[in-house]
Parts: C-alpha cells; sequence; structure tokens
C-alpha cells in the first residue's frame, strides 16, 4: 500500500491501483473469516500478521521492480504483471494461515 501512496504523485491511474489493493484486502478477510477456525482471537490475530507480512513482501517487491535503481519506472504493458503479484500473495498468504489456524 506504501508503494500505491506514493505512485498517485508520479503515475495516471494510480487510484486504480488502490483501489485494487483494497478490493483484495477486503476479499482475503472476508474468505479467511468464512472459516470458523480464522474466528477466534488467536486465529484472527494470525490472519492480521500473514496479511502484513504479504504487504510487506509485496511492497518491497513493487519498490524495487518499479522504483528501483532511479525512480519510477513505467513498465507499460509488463507492469501488469507485478500488480497480480498482490492477489497472488494474499491468497498463499490466506490458504497457510487458515492451515496453521485449522491444525491448533
Amino acid at each position: 500500500m506504501i508503494t500505491m501512496l506514493i505512485s498517485l504523485g508520479y503515475v495516471t491511474g494510480a487510484e486504480v491501483g488502490l483501489l485494487g489493493w483494497a478490493v483484495c484486502a477486503s476479499m482475503y478477510f472476508g474468505m479467511c473469516l468464512a472459516f470458523a477456525a480464522n474466528r477466534t482471537p488467536q486465529g484472527f490475530h494470525r490472519i492480521w500478521d500473514y496479511f502484513l507480512v504479504a504487504e510487506l513482501l509485496v511492497d518491497l517487491s513493487w519498490c524495487l521492480l518499479y522504483y528501483f535503481p532511479e525512480g519510477y519506472r513505467n513498465m507499460g504493458l509488463g507492469g501488469i504483471a507485478g500488480a497480480l503479484l498482490w492477489p497472488a500473495v494474499l491468497l498463499a498468504a490466506g490458504a497457510i494461515a487458515t492451515a496453521k489456524n485449522r491444525a491448533e
């Protein structure tokens, strides 16, 4: 999200990316909370922690992909592949957190 907020000043249409981030985050919590194991205090804490780890990993990846080494780099349509990293990492984080919560 931090990368998306920074992009608001540099990228035309970054608002759409921020909206996509919010939609993916909402879907993550909605799908995770659909399972009873994730609705306990410890379960919710775990899905929150995994969400933050996913956010950190994706933000660092986006910074390296779009801003390293000299500032914003317009990749054209190829940049869409980096945007798909967010839902993929959230899906993995949700699956791992749910599996760990079910195991306990």
